[in-house]
C-alpha cells in the first residue's frame, strides 16, 4: 500500500479553493465533468472518468478541506479503501493545497503514474482557481 502526495501554491482566496474542492459545480470545472459531491460527513462523492467510476464517503469536510474514503468502484479496483485528502493551508495572498492519496494498491507499478496525474490535477485546480477556467476530464470525450 502506498501514499501518493502532491501539492501546489494557488494565488486565490481560501473560499474559492474550498468551493472548487468541495462542491459538485467546483469539481466539475477542474477535475471531471461527472461529479456529485455530498456536503456532510458520511455523504457520498461520486466521480466518473469515462468507464471508471469511484464512490467515496466523506470523513471530514470543513474550511480546511475534505477527506474521504473510497467505498465502491467500477473499473478502478486500486482505489477501493483508499483515503483521499485535500488540505488547504492559507498563506499570504493565497493557499497551499496538499493532496494525499493513502492506501493505494500499486499494481503493475502504476503508483508513479498516479503521482504524475495528481500533479497534473493540482495544476488544473490552480489554473481554475486563479483564472476561472479549468479543463476537467470530459466523460463524453
Amino acid at each position: 500500500m502506498g501514499l501518493i502526495a502532491a501539492n501546489t501554491r494557488i494565488h486565490a482566496q481560501p473560499t474559492v479553493v474550498l468551493d472548487a474542492l468541495t462542491t459538485s459545480a467546483g469539481v466539475r470545472r477542474w477535475w471531471t465533468d461527472e461529479a456529485e459531491m455530498g456536503r456532510d460527513i458520511g455523504a457520498p462523492v461520486v466521480l466518473r472518468f469515462g468507464a471508471i467510476e469511484v464512490t467515496f464517503l466523506i470523513d471530514r469536510i470543513d474550511r480546511h478541506g475534505i477527506e474521504m474514503t473510497c467505498v465502491a468502484h467500477k473499473n478502478c479496483a486500486e482505489w477501493i479503501d483508499t483515503h483521499l485528502a485535500f488540505r488547504i493551508i492559507p498563506e499570504g495572498d493565497g493557499v497551499f493545497v496538499d493532496v494525499l492519496h493513502d492506501g493505494y494498491r500499486d499494481r503493475d507499478g502504476h503508483c508513479a503514474q498516479w503521482t504524475e496525474r495528481w500533479t497534473d490535477c493540482l495544476q488544473n485546480l490552480r489554473t481554475y482557481c486563479e483564472t476561472g477556467r479549468g479543463t476537467p476530464r470530459l466523460t463524453a470525450a
